[in-house]
């Protein structure tokens, strides 16, 4: 494949980026490895231009990859911030974690549960059903 421009990147990135994230292992339709090319440029961030960064934190870029949390870290904030009511898809705790993306995973049946996680989640509100909110408030 030919050399490829920042510029050329950034519009992969732009055009197959969800949440400023893709796995490592993510191969654009094109065949371009999109997943290898933004961990290249974490592990480089100070070659880049000013320029270069603006433009991949006004894409929603991630910078910092948080590590893999267990169940009962998502159930924890589930149960923290739920209490107002409804956790929205695009909610983000305050230490940066996803929570909203989680609940909508949930849900889908991307991330897999255990009989038992999914009564613990229905004990404490959680719909499972695929309506506009995911959490009914407390009661």
């Amino acid at each position: 494949m030919k050399y490829r421009t920042f510029d050329e990147w950034y519009e992969d990135f732009v055009k197959y980026t969800q949440y400023g994230n893709v796995a490592q292992n993510y191969i654009t339709p094109e065949g371009y490895k999109l997943g290898h090319w933004v961990s290249r440029i974490r592990n480089r961030k100070s070659k880049l231009t000013q320029e270069q960064k603006k433009r991949l934190d006004e894409a929603g870029f991630v910078w910092k990859i948080w590590k893999r949390r267990t169940f009962d870290e998502w159930f924890a904030d589930f149960v923290k911030y739920k209490e107002g009511g409804n956790i929205d898809r695009d909610y983000v705790t305050p230490d940066g974690y996803k929570l909203g993306v989680w609940v909508n995973n949930v849900r889908s049946g991307m991330y897999k549960l255990t009989a038992e996680q999914q009564e613990r989640l229905k004990a404490f509100g959680f719909v499972f059903s695929r309506t506009k909110h995911s959490v009914q408030p407390t009661k």
